[in-house]
Order: structure tokens, then C-alpha cells, then sequence
């Protein structure tokens, strides 16, 4: 479910909600570009929820906490490279 529902909803719409506003000017080359930015940040981000499913021993109904070590692991290695 995270690594389907998720992307292709917003894959979905990202064209959508181009085309509704008329706006057709070298839509197959802005959207290739979109889509590919769009594709590694949601696919990515779409896995955090899944945090929330583990079952830990020692982490029931820390699934909050889990998700902001996470985050803070990430930013931490990317500051500190």
C-alpha cells in the first residue's frame, strides 16, 4: 500500500491539475521533469507511515517517536557530512 497508493494518486494528479489550468505550454517536458522530482520525494516519504505499523518489542505505541528519530538521523547525517 505505501509504495503504490501513494505515488500514483499524486502521479495522477500532478497532469490533472495541469491541464485544468490551460496551462499546455511544453506540458510533456515540465511534466517529465516534475514527475521524476515528484517520484524519488514521494516514493520516499511514503514509507515513513510505515514506521507507524512496526511491531517493536520495547516501541508499542511509540510509533511517533520512531519516526521523528527518523528524521532526525537524516538531517543529522546530512548536516554533519
Amino acid at each position: 500500500m505505501f509504495t503504490l497508493l501513494m505515488p500514483v494518486h499524486a502521479f495522477l494528479l500532478l497532469p490533472a491539475t495541469t491541464l485544468l489550468s490551460q496551462d499546455i505550454e511544453g506540458f510533456l517536458e515540465r511534466m517529465a521533469k516534475i514527475q521524476w522530482d515528484v517520484m524519488i520525494c514521494i516514493y520516499c516519504i511514503s514509507h515513513a507511515p510505515a514506521l507507524s505499523l512496526l511491531d517493536l518489542q520495547g516501541f508499542q505505541g511509540q510509533s511517533a517517536l520512531l519516526l521523528f528519530y527518523l528524521v532526525f538521523v537524516v538531517q543529522m547525517s546530512d548536516v554533519l557530512q
